[in-house]
Parts: C-alpha cells; sequence; structure tokens
C-alpha cells in the first residue's frame, strides 16, 4: 500500500481511506502520525480532518476531497497529494522509509511481520481490486508460509472472481466475498 500512497501520479478511487488510517495511527502514535503535519495544510485548513469525524460516509469525504483538491468528476485523487510533500520525502520514500519512525511503525505493523496463523484461515482477494493490490494478500500469504511452513495447512487463499465472474473491484468482490466468508466459518 505504501507504493500506491506515495506514487506521484496514481488515482487512488477511495482518498478517504488515506486520511482515515493516518487518524487511526495518530490515535497509537501521536508524536510520529500527527494529521496537521502528514495532511497538507490547505486541506486541513479547508477542514479535511473535521471530514473525518465519523458523522459522513467514505464516498462524502471521497466527494469532499474531490471538490477541495479540484479534481474533475471524472477523475480521483492522487494520495501522495493528500500530503505534505516534505513528510513524505522524509518518511514514505524508498530513499527513507526504512529508516524513519513512520517507516519503521508501519513495517511493525504489517500483518505478516514474523508472524503466521495458528488457526484456519480464509485469504480472499479480487484480483481486479482497485484499492488493496492483489499483490498484498499474495506477499501475506507468501510470508505466513515462511514463517511457518506448516500454516500452509491451514491457509486457504482464494482469489475472487471464483467462477466465471467478471472483473470484480474492491466493494464488488466484498459483496461476493462475504457469503462465502460466512460459508466458510459455518462449515467449520
Amino acid at each position: 500500500m505504501r507504493q500506491m500512497m506515495t506514487d506521484k501520479t496514481r488515482q487512488f478511487p477511495k482518498p478517504f481511506f488515506l486520511p482515515y488510517v493516518i487518524l487511526g495511527y495518530n490515535a497509537v502514535y501521536p508524536q510520529v502520525f500527527n494529521p496537521r503535519v502528514i495532511l497538507r495544510n490547505d486541506l486541513v485548513t479547508k477542514g479535511l480532518i473535521d471530514q473525518m469525524d465519523g458523522s459522513r460516509e467514505g464516498k462524502d469525504v471521497d466527494a469532499w476531497l474531490q471538490q477541495a483538491m479540484n479534481i474533475p468528476p471524472d477523475q480521483h485523487p492522487v494520495p501522495r497529494n493528500i500530503m505534505e510533500e516534505t513528510w513524505v520525502q522524509q518518511n514514505l520514500d524508498d530513499n527513507t522509509y526504512q529508516q524513519s519512525d513512520a517507516g519503521k511503525i508501519l513495517a511493525d505493523n504489517n500483518l505478516w511481520s514474523g508472524w503466521a496463523p495458528n488457526m484456519e484461515m480464509l485469504i480472499q482477494h479480487s484480483y481486479y481490486d482497485d484499492c488493496v493490490p492483489y499483490a498484498n494478500s499474495e506477499k501475506a500469504y507468501n510470508e505466513f508460509i515462511k514463517t511457518d511452513p506448516t500454516s500452509k495447512n491451514r491457509l486457504s487463499f482464494w482469489y475472487i472472481p471464483i467462477i466465471n465472474w467478471p472483473q470484480l473491484n474492491h466493494v464488488q468482490a466484498a459483496v461476493v466475498a462475504i457469503p462465502i466468508a460466512i460459508t466458510w466459518f459455518g462449515d467449520k
């Protein structure tokens, strides 16, 4: 996800995700993830943090961001452009990430960082997810097995579409994945 969030040109269909995550990390790591330092000052001044108070749906925050950033309706914001460029350069770019406090915290919070499931786990992901790269699930699956080779016996990794589904984006795949997960849990 870091590469998606720091890419200089890649548009993101759910831009509210980035300030939402920054605010979440701020709750635990306030010295490193201060939204007033990370988020673009003009967006903070216009009220971005107020938009993230939990009273609005993601789509409403997305529309607000699009308007505040003067993005045409047929395009989406580039996440990097929601953050202060200097902060990104000092904390998230390839040449600073591993040494920065933010980079170290994000690396420590990876789901797969030295951990493998000790119970059965279903991983589902649409290959055509437009918000979370499919490679994230592949990496997690491979890291789980690398950490504990026996975890392969406990993991089910399904990609969506499973059977003749069209190319499903993030939200469309969730509609398919949730009933599959409910059935999977019911079989346990």
